[in-house]
C-alpha cells in the first residue's frame, strides 16, 4: 500500500453552469407525425422560432442547434415499426429533445437571468443555464497496488451484508447488460475491467441524433470533453477515448459496478460479467471533479441501448433538460441510478438524484451496523442506501509526460461509491429477467431493502432514509409488487377541492406493472400539521398484470392549517406476503390546490391565493396557482400582488406581497382560505373571498385584509376580474397618506415586445404585445393616484436619477453583480404608487405595471375599501369597453372614496348636521352629524316654543360619523327643532313627529 499524490487538485469552478451557454425547449413548430415520418419535413420544418432568434440576436446569439437533429425522430419510428423496441412515449421524449436548444450567446449576460427573460417569451416551454455537476465523492485517499485477490479485506468486505454472495449463487450478471458509467472518464485498459470493456456493435449510430456534436468511431463510448476551458467560452474538445488521465474517480466507480470478477486478480465488481460503457462527462485537467455534459451523456448512453445509466455525480439546480433526457433514458429502458449528495444533510434539491424517474442512492458506513454516513444526504425521496465508506476501487497514477498508466487499487469515501454498487445490482436483476422494464427493476431494489431506522433513530431522520439497505439476494428472488401511481386528486361533493375546515376524499389511481399481486396494504400519512388522515389504510387484493385501480382516502384540513405551506402526504406501498424485516415503498403527494381558489368562466380563468398574491402565489417559480388565462390565449400574468405605502404614526412604509431585489417580500400572511361560490347578489356571477394580514412587516404588522373577488358569466363583463379589498387598521396608531395598488409583471401574446397605453376616461392602464392581442389592463374602481409603466429592464436606479424624469425610469430586474440593477426597492415602490401618469406609454421586451388609488388617512380601528378591475379584449376597444361596463353597474359597494376614516367612518370635510332618518317617525328616529376632529358637542331638540325638550349629547366625541338615536315615546305629536353646537358653530334640522 502506497500513497499516491492527492487527486482533486485543479480548478473547481464556483459557478453551477456555464457561461454565455442556454438550453432551450420550445413549442414543436411541425405537426409530430409528419415529423416522425418524413425526413425531409422534418429537416425543413425543424426551425427555431424566429421571435426568440429575434431577442437572443440582441444578446449576440452564436449558435442555437437542437440536441436531436432532423433525424433523431425519422430513425427512431423506424424502429418503432421494425421491432417494436421504441416506445411511443420514446418517440415522444425524441421529439421534444428535437425542439430542445443549446444556445450559445456573446453578450456576456448572467445566464440564469437571460434564461428568467426566455421563459417570459410565448413558445418556450423552458429556459435555463447549461448546469454542471460535482463528483459525488468524499475524499480520503489509499492506494492498493495489485498482488492478490482483495475479497475479504478491508474495503472490499461489504458482499454478505449487501447478501450479494447468495445473489452470484444464482445469477453472475450477463455480458448482454450494460451498465453505463457518467463520469470522468475510465481507464478501460485497466487488468481488472478491461474484459468487461463494452463494444460498441453500431459506431456512430448516435451521431444520427445529436445535432451539436460530430460522434465517429465511438468503439468503446465518447468523451463528451476531453479539454477546453468552457468556462471561459471556449469550445469543448470531444474524441472517441473516453479514458480519464486527470481524474481516477471514474475508473474507481466503474471498478465497483463491472471489474471483472472471479478472474484471480484484484477486486470484485458487483454486476460481475457485466459490461461497463465508458462515458467521459467531464473530469479534465482544469476541471477534475466537473461534470459538465452529463444529460448529453445520459441520451448518448440511452441511444446505445445502456440497460443501467450510473450517475455518481450531483448538483444543486434543478434542471429541466435533465427531466427530459432522464425520461428519453427511461423509455429507451434504461435503469437511471444516481448519487444523492456528500453534505450530510437533509436535501430537496440534489439532482440527478432526486428525479421523479431516477433510483437515488446514499450511504451507510463500513461497520456494517445499517448506520448512515456522517457524509451522506437524506431525503424524503431517498430510494435506498448501500456501503460508501473505505470502499475498494480500481484507479491508476498517470504520467502525463511519459503518457504512462499504472493500475492500481485504493479506497475512497462517498454515495459515488455506495451508487454503483446498486447500478451492479440492477444489471444482475437485467440478466435475470431481461424482458423487465427499468420501472420494475428499480421498484424490485427499492421493495427489497431492509429498513434501517432501528439503527438511527434521531428524529430528523424520520422518513428520509428511503427502503434502507439494498438486498440483493432478495431483490433476485423475492416477487415484490410493482405499483405505477397514475394520477391523484382531491375532491369534495365532487368538486375538485377540499378547503381548510372541510373533509373530503383523496382519490389515488395506479396501475399494476408486475406479476399477480399479493395483498396490498396502501397507507397515507400527512406530513404537515393541521392536515389529517382520517383513515389511513386502504387494501387491494389480487391485482393482474396491467390491471388499473384506484383507492380513496378520507382527508381534513384544519381551520387553522398555516396556508404558505402545501400540505404533503406519503402513500406507503408494503404487503404481508414477503418474509424479510420489512417491505414498503413510499411514494409523495402534494396538495397545492389547496392554497388558492379557482374563479372560472366561458372567458376568464383566474386563481386566487389567500395571502395578498394574484394569479400565482409563488411568482417567481410560477407555482402554486394558475396565473390569468383569458379565453383561448396562455397565462398572461406572470406576477401581482397586492401593495400599500404611506406613514405609519409618521414613519413611511410600504407594505407588499411582490418582487424586491431578491425574491417576494411576503409581507402578508394567510389568515383565511380562499373559497369559491355563487354570488348572492349578483345574478350569473361567482365569487372568491379571502383574508390576510401584514403579520410579516417588520414595522407595519397591525393591517388586516379581507378580499372579494367576483368574476360573471354575463356578456357585457365576463372578460373582467374585480377584486375588493376591506383595509384595517388593527392598532392604536394613525395610518396617513395611504395608497393602494396592484403591481402586474404581464407576460402577453408570441411577441418579444410589448407596449403600454392609457385611458384616461376609464383610468385603465393596459399593455398588448407587439403583434396586437390580448390587450389586459387594470383600472382602480375609484379614484386613480397614479399609473405608471414600467421598463423592467431597464438600468436606471433612483441613486442615479437626475430628475424626476429618470427617477419614473427605474427597472426591476436584479443583478448582485451590476449595481444599476438593483431589484424593486421600497423606494420604488413608494414612487410607483404615488408617480400620478406621467409614465404610462412605453415600449419594451419587458413590462410590468403599478396602478394605485388615495390618498387615505386611517384612524386606529378603521376600514377601508377600494377596488380594482382587470380586464382583457381581443382589441383595447373591446377592453376598454368591458370595464367601462363594470363601473357602471354599481351593484356593489366596492371603493370607498380617498379622505380620511375613523371607527364610525369617513370623516367630514366640515361639521355638518344631517337630517334626521326616518322623518316623519314614529317614536325614534336617528340623528348624524359629522365631525372633522374630536371635540366638545352639544345636541339638543327644542319644540317650535323654543322649549329644550331633551338633550341628546353633551360631551366629548370621534371626529367621522356619529349616531345618535331620539327616543319620543314620551313627548306629543308636533315639529321638533335639532340643534348641533360644535366648534363654535350652530346647526339645525326639522323633525316631524306623528304618532
Amino acid at each position: 500500500m502506497v500513497g499516491i499524490p492527492e487527486l482533486t487538485e485543479g480548478k473547481i469552478p464556483d459557478s453551477e453552469y456555464l457561461p454565455g451557454q442556454l438550453m432551450v425547449r420550445v413549442e414543436p413548430q411541425t405537426d409530430f407525425n409528419k415529423a416522425a415520418t418524413s425526413k425531409e419535413y422534418a429537416s425543413a420544418e425543424r426551425l427555431f422560432p424566429s421571435s426568440l432568434q429575434n431577442m437572443l440576436d440582441d444578446y449576440d446569439l452564436i449558435s442555437a442547434r437542437p440536441v436531436f437533429g432532423s433525424a433523431a425522430l425519422y430513425e427512431l419510428h423506424k424502429e418503432h415499426i421494425s421491432n417494436g423496441k421504441i416506445s411511443q412515449k420514446s418517440l415522444e421524449m425524441a421529439h421534444a429533445l428535437q425542439h430542445t436548444y443549446s444556445i450559445r450567446f456573446g453578450s456576456g449576460d448572467d445566464p440564469k437571468t437571460l434564461s428568467s427573460k426566455l421563459e417570459n417569451e410565448p413558445g418556450v416551454i423552458y429556459a435555463e443555464p447549461h448546469y454542471v455537476h460535482k463528483t459525488a465523492e468524499f475524499v480520503t485517499h489509499q492506494t492498493y497496488l495489485p498482488n492478490d485477490p482483495y475479497i475479504g479485506s478491508e474495503g472490499h468486505n461489504y458482499f454478505d451484508y449487501l447478501n450479494l454472495n447468495r445473489a452470484w449463487a444464482l445469477q453472475t450478471g450477463s455480458p448482454d447488460v450494460v451498465i453505463a458509467i457518467i463520469d470522468s472518464g475510465v481507464y478501460y485498459d485497466h487488468p481488472d475491467l478491461k474484459d468487461n470493456l463494452w463494444r460498441n456493435p453500431e459506431p456512430g449510430r448516435a451521431n444520427d441524433f445529436f445535432d451539436e456534436f460530430e460522434i465517429s468511431n465511438d468503439t468503446i463510448g465518447w468523451n463528451f470533453w476531453e479539454s477546453g476551458d468552457i468556462f471561459s467560452d471556449e469550445a469543448p474538445v470531444q474524441n472517441a477515448d473516453p479514458v480519464g488521465n486527470y481524474s481516477t474517480h471514474g475508473t474507481r466507480v466503474a471498478g465497483i459496478a463491472a471489474a471483472v470478477t472471479d478472474n484471480g486478480i484484484g477486486m470484485a465488481g458487483v454486476g460481475f460479467q457485466t459490461r461497463f460503457m465508458p462515458v467521459k462527462a467531464g473530469g479534465t485537467k482544469n476541471y477534475p471533479n466537473t461534470i459538465a455534459f452529463a444529460y448529453h451523456a445520459i441520451i448518448y448512453a440511452a441511444i446505445n441501448g445502456a440497460d443501467v445509466i450510473n450517475c455518481s455525480f450531483y448538483g444543486s439546480d434543478r434542471s429541466r433538460f435533465g427531466e427530459d433526457a432522464i425520461a428519453f433514458a427511461m423509455e429507451s429502458g434504461s435503469v437511471v441510478v444516481a448519487a444523492i449528495g456528500n453534505k450530510g444533510v437533509e436535501t430537496n434539491d440534489s439532482y440527478p438524484a432526486l428525479f421523479d424517474d431516477v433510483l437515488s442512492v446514499g450511504a451507510v458506513t463500513d461497520q456494517f451496523d445499517d448506520k448512515l454516513a456522517h457524509f451522506s444526504n437524506f431525503s424524503r425521496k431517498l430510494d435506498v442506501v448501500a456501503t460508501g465508506k473505505n470502499i475498494l476501487g480500481t484507479t491508476f497514477e498517470y504520467d502525463e509526460e511519459l503518457q504512462n498508466w499504472t493500475p492500481g487499487f485504493t479506497t475512497s469515501n462517498g454515495t459515488s461509491f455506495s451508487t454503483p454498487m446498486v447500478s451492479g445490482l440492477a444489471a444482475l436483476i437485467k440478466a435475470e429477467h431481461p424482458d423487465w422494464p427499468p420501472q420494475q427493476i428499480a421498484n424490485q431494489i427499492r421493495g427489497s431493502a431492509r429498513s434501517i431506522y432501528h439503527a438511527n433513530p434521531n428524529p430528523e431522520f424520520l422518513g428520509k432514509l428511503g427502503n434502507g439497505v439494498i438486498d440483493a439476494y432478495d431483490a433476485l428472488t423475492k416477487d415484490v409488487p410493482v405499483i405505477s401511481f397514475t394520477d391523484y386528486h382531491f375532491t369534495k361533493d365532487g368538486e375538485q377541492k377540499i378547503n381548510t375546515g372541510q373533509t373530503g376524499t383523496l382519490v389515488v389511481e395506479g396501475i399494476h406493472l408486475g406479476n399477480d399481486s399479493p395483498e396490498l396494504h396502501f397507507r397515507l400519512e400527512s406530513l404537515q400539521t393541521g392536515a389529517l388522515v382520517l383513515n389511513e389504510v386502504a387494501t387491494k387484493n389480487n391485482l393482474g398484470p396491467g390491471e388499473r385501480f384506484s383507492i380513496e382516502f378520507t382527508i381534513s384540513i384544519e381551520d387553522d392549517y398555516q396556508l404558505d405551506i402545501v400540505p404533503q402526504f406519503r402513500l406507503t406501498l408494503s404487503t404481508d406476503d414477503l418474509d424479510h424485516d420489512r417491505y414498503e415503498i413510499e411514494h409523495f403527494i402534494e396538495y397545492e390546490e389547496l392554497l388558492y381558489g379557482v374563479l372560472e368562466n366561458n372567458k376568464l380563468t383566474v386563481s386566487i391565493p389567500p395571502d395578498g398574491s394574484i394569479g400565482f402565489m409563488n411568482a417567481k417559480g410560477r407555482y402554486v396557482g394558475l396565473g390569468l388565462i383569458p379565453d383561448i390565449y396562455e397565462n398572461v400574468l406572470s406576477e401581482a400582488g397586492l401593495m400599500i405605502g404611506g406613514f405609519r404614526d409618521g414613519e413611511k412604509v410600504v407594505i407588499n406581497q411582490v418582487r424586491d431585489s431578491t425574491g417576494i417580500s411576503r409581507h402578508f400572511h394567510p389568515v383565511k382560505n380562499t373559497y369559491t361560490d355563487l354570488h348572492s347578489d349578483l345574478r350569473n356571477a361567482y365569487k372568491a373571498t379571502a383574508s390576510f394580514a401584514s403579520y410579516g412587516h417588520p414595522k407595519a404588522n397591525d393591517i388586516s385584509i379581507e378580499l372579494e373577488a367576483i368574476t360573471s358569466h354575463t356578456s357585457t363583463i365576463d372578460q373582467t376580474l374585480l377584486l375588493i379589498y376591506h383595509v384595517r387598521n388593527n392598532s392604536d396608531q394613525l395610518y396617513s397618506d395611504l395608497h393602494f395598488g396592484v403591481y402586474n409583471h404581464w407576460k402577453t401574446g408570441n411577441s418579444t415586445g410589448h407596449r403600454t397605453d392609457f385611458d384616461s376616461e376609464n383610468h385603465v392602464l393596459y399593455t398588448s404585445p407587439e403583434n396586437g392581442r390580448p390587450y389586459v389592463g387594470v383600472s382602480v374602481a375609484g379614484d386613480l393616484a397614479s399609473a405608471l409603466a414600467i421598463d423592467n429592464q431597464s438600468g436606471m436606479t433612483l441613486s442615479r436619477a437626475e430628475d424626476r424624469s429618470d427617477s419614473l425610469r427605474f427597472g426591476t430586474k436584479w443583478d448582485p453583480y451590476d449595481e444599476q440593477y438593483d431589484g424593486f426597492t421600497d423606494p420604488e415602490k413608494f414612487l410607483a404608487l404615488t408617480a400620478g401618469t406621467d409614465r404610462t406609454g412605453i415600449s419594451a421586451e419587458d413590462i410590468s405595471t403599478v396602478i394605485s388609488t388615495g390618498p387615505y388617512t386611517l384612524y386606529p380601528q378603521s376600514v377601508v375599501t377600494v377596488g380594482f378591475i382587470y380586464g382583457w379584449g381581443n382589441t383595447s376597444g373591446e377592453l376598454l369597453k368591458q370595464i367601462s361596463n363594470v363601473k357602471e353597474m354599481d351593484l356593489w359597494e366596492m371603493k370607498d372614496d380617498p379622505g380620511k376614516y375613523s371607527r364610525t367612518g369617513k370623516v367630514a370635510d366640515e361639521i355638518t348636521l344631517h337630517p334626521p332618518f326616518p322623518n316623519p317617525f314614529d317614536e325614534k328616529t336617528t340623528i348624524r352629524f359629522d365631525l372633522t376632529e374630536s371635540g366638545h358637542v352639544d345636541l339638543r331638540v327644542y319644540n317650535m316654543m323654543g322649549e329644550r325638550v331633551t338633550t341628546l349629547v353633551d360631551g366629548t366625541r370621534e371626529e367621522g360619523p356619529n349616531f345618535v338615536n331620539f327616543e319620543a315615546s314620551s313627548i306629543a305629536s308636533g315639529l321638533y327643532i335639532v340643534v348641533l353646537r360644535a366648534d363654535g358653530r350652530t346647526q339645525s334640522q326639522l323633525v316631524t313627529l306623528i304618532k
